[in-house]
């Protein structure tokens, strides 16, 4: 039988024109650190093929998105001179209003934009 979950995800998929370094996983790090989340685990391979980040933080006693409880896994893999990234954010018991669901909107384009201005550092 398996796990049952009750909550709310958020994904995302997208392909960054740049290539995969340590730059771009610490800028991505970075996002999410600034957004009151703790860095459980990063993973970059010797190769810089294959990358993951899994962070989390918040709290479920909260209303406010900002500050609801997160866990969030990115996968990025080198495609070249670019890097296809996804996004999985969980948030555990929570219902996302609209309100919500735009500020979610606006929290992936806000990494996405900070990972594709990763290529001018």
């Amino acid at each position: 039988m398996g796990k049952i979950k009750f909550g709310a995800t958020v994904s995302d998929g997208n392909i960054i024109p740049v290539k995969l370094s340590n730059q771009v996983v610490e800028k991505a790090t970075n996002f999410w650190r600034e957004r009151g989340l703790t860095i459980r685990q990063v993973g970059l391979d010797e190769g810089l093929q294959q990358a993951t980040i899994t962070a989390e933080g918040g709290t479920i006693w909260t209303t406010d998105f900002d500050k609801y409880m997160k866990r969030v896994k990115v996968s990025m893999t080198s495609l070249a001179e670019k890097v296809q990234v996804t996004v999985f954010m969980e948030l555990p018991g929570a219902i996302l209003s609209a309100k919500d669901r735009e500020k979610a909107s606006r929290l992936m384009e806000a990494f996405w934009d900070t990972l594709s201005k990763a290529s001018s550092i």
